[in-house]
């Protein structure tokens, strides 16, 4: 098989591989990715235009689905999702939200549904390179 040597030998493939192995540690990182992109995304604030609420938190949910898989995806989508509407969706630290914002919180939540298929399916791929 191509690429199975490649695929079998990689200490990061491993450490991700034990990471998503042990559920309570991928949803700590599910956790703590969201937490640093919400910390991105102030410190970013004064340097983006409005209606970025997202921008940092695609990354965030496609690491937390790397190392721990589709359900630590799931919740760091639901954190992603609340943090950014709390607070970088005006009115800010309030839920509530207009027709616009709202179809922009809907369209977050489908890219970001669709991201973390895309790694889950990546991921079933690796895995099953490196198994063979």
């Amino acid at each position: 098989m191509p690429l199975s040597t490649v695929f079998g030998e990689s200490a990061a493939i491993d450490g991700i591989q034990r990471i998503r192995k042990t559920p309570l540690l991928g949803y700590s990182v599910a956790v703590l990715v969201v937490g640093i992109a919400a910390l991105a995304r102030e410190a970013m604030s004064p340097f983006l235009i409005s209606g970025l609420p997202f921008l940092t938190f695609y990354p965030a949910i496609i690491i937390a689905v790397l190392f721990g898989g589709f359900g630590a995806g799931l919740l760091a989508i639901t954190l992603s999702t609340i943090i950014a509407w709390f607070a970088f969706i005006p009115p800010y630290f309030s839920f509530h939200i207009d027709k616009l914002e709202a179809g922009s919180l809907f369209a977050f939540v489908v890219l970001a549904l669709i991201n973390a298929g895309l790694v889950a399916i990546l991921n079933a791929v690796v895995e099953r390179l490196a198994s063979q």
